[in-house]
């Protein structure tokens, strides 16, 4: 773990490993598992804590453990945990030593390809042997075939720094390789994809680079291999944590037809390079989906008519139609609501309000299930409340407010993600405590700012409010 202790890797919180959307899912697949406010959650490879930092703030009464071997990063966690008041445990600690009672929730993201054939089946027996009867893993993988041309550039990459012995120098001459792979005349075979992905890597942190292409260990497998690997364990694939980031490109029926595998065929004819999957036990027992506690968030907004038909798009690109009023409705009202989400009766009885209906409820569950399999509506278990309007006096969440100040160049929202911020919305954050009425956060940041007049700001900062609303960056306020 060297090379985590001299280069911490940028650990970000995820979207997909919330414990809301992860418990969802195995709630509605049958199984009876905790609640997130109660979950038992362990995290195998925490790195700096900022996956496993907000999902403790979120859920205070929860029971977090996060392990790694780096030394260096479980400081780095702590030091965050102890700041914000949490109580979750950070230990420096060797997966082959881990012991315990049963987790109800175990996530375990970019570890199974990084490390070698014997630790990674000792992963996999770790996680069969700590998860509850009930539980669910995460487990995050680079696949085959997506990753063939990844892992030529990796091999190339490796074999350029060979004989440099420093790790920042070999990023260094790694950088510099792919800066004249991504400007090469190269334009067509092995080549020519080469180029492609050295020009994707451009931007690529420190981090990414030296712990993803030239670390020691980056393994690859196919779906089949993955599956077979968790049933040799007692594990059993549930689903993908992002619902249907597995299935099949559009047009491929007669292909998908002929198929004696369908998700490997799925895999090939997408060119799938990663996959976050959700594991179970093989004896689990499944009975009738529970919704209780459950809340839809949109991830979609609407793009106007065609038609008869209602268009909505994801971040501008368009992904799908629907002649169905109720659903559009649905996803139109999520789209109003979001970043918060919206319990499943609540959101039923507005749009029966809207459509002047009534019993329409059956017909709207069926249309909303099929659209959380394709991914266009996010499922969650007891999320997080998020206000999307501000109060007199805002007070940003803690989290945000704690890793700005930091000097963090992104901050963790109360949707999982990491939000990127730049220097004046690190002052904003620092100001917005729940003390200050927009006034005096304008006087403030004069004062911050000198370069930028207080007409300026007036310009200015309603955007970047809005854009904190619109990406959960501030807590419930009790009304005055």
């Amino acid at each position: 773990m060297d090379s985590y202790d001299r280069l911490p890797y940028d650990t970000k919180p995820g979207r997909a490993m919330h414990p809301a959307r992860l418990l969802a899912l195995a709630r509605r697949s049958g199984l009876a598992c905790a609640g997130p406010d109660t979950a038992r959650v362990l995290e195998i490879g925490c790195g700096t804590g900022a996956n496993l930092v907000p999902i403790a703030a979120a859920y205070p009464r929860a029971e977090v453990v996060g392990i790694d071997l780096s030394p260096v990063q479980i400081g780095m966690a702590a030091a965050d945990a102890r700041a914000l008041g949490l109580s979750v445990r950070f230990e420096t600690l060797d997966l082959h030593d881990l012991r315990g009672d049963p987790f109800d929730l175990i996530l375990c993201h970019g570890v199974y390809s990084w490390i070698d054939d014997p630790t990674r089946d000792a992963l996999m027996e770790r996680v069969r042997g700590l998860l509850a009867p009930s539980g669910v893993a995460f487990v995050s993988w680079n696949a085959l075939p997506g990753w063939h041309v990844r892992g030529a550039l990796r091999e190339l990459l490796r074999q350029h720094v060979a004989d440099e012995p420093d790790l920042l120098a070999r990023v260094a001459m790694a950088r510099d390789l792919l800066v004249a792979l991504a400007s090469s005349p190269l334009d067509a075979g092995l080549g020519a994809l080469l180029r492609d992905r050295a020009a994707h890597l451009l931007d690529a942190s420190d981090t990414y680079l030296a712990h993803d292409y030239l670390a020691p260990h980056n393994t690859a497998v196919y779906r089949r291999d993955f599956v077979a690997h968790a049933a040799r364990v007692g594990l059993s694939v549930l689903c993908e944590a992002e619902p249907g980031s597995d299935a099949a490109p559009p047009g491929t029926d007669d292909v998908m037809r002929l198929a004696h595998d369908p998700a490997q065929m799925a895999d090939f004819l997408a060119g799938r390079a990663f996959h976050r999957s959700v594991l179970c036990r093989d004896d689990a027992v499944f009975g009738p989906p529970d919704a209780t506690g459950m809340a839809f968030r949109g991830v979609l907004e609407p793009g106007g008519a065609e038609g008869s038909a209602m268009r909505f798009s994801r971040r501008g690109v368009p992904v799908m139609a629907t002649e169905n009023r109720l659903l559009a409705v649905a996803l139109t009202v999520l789209a109003e609501r979001a970043p918060a989400a919206i319990a499943a009766d609540a959101l039923e009885a507005v749009v029966t309000e809207r459509i002047g209906i009534p019993g329409t409820a059956p017909l709207l569950r069926r249309a909303l299930d099929t659209c959380v399999e394709h991914g266009f509506v996010e499922l969650l278990l007891d999320p997080p409340a998020i206000p999307t309007r501000l109060g007199a006096r805002p007070r940003a969440w803690s989290v945000a407010r704690h890793y700005a100040a930091r000097g963090q160049a992104w901050v963790p929202s109360l949707v999982h993600e990491a939000v990127a911020i730049n220097a004046l919305d690190a002052s904003l954050l620092a100001l917005l405590d729940g003390q200050n009425d927009r006034a005096a956060v304008l006087d403030a940041l004069v004062g911050r700012h000198p370069g930028l007049t207080r007409e300026e700001l007036e310009v200015r900062v309603p955007g970047r409010l809005a854009m904190m609303v619109a990406s959960g960056l501030f807590e419930p306020q009790e009304a005055p």
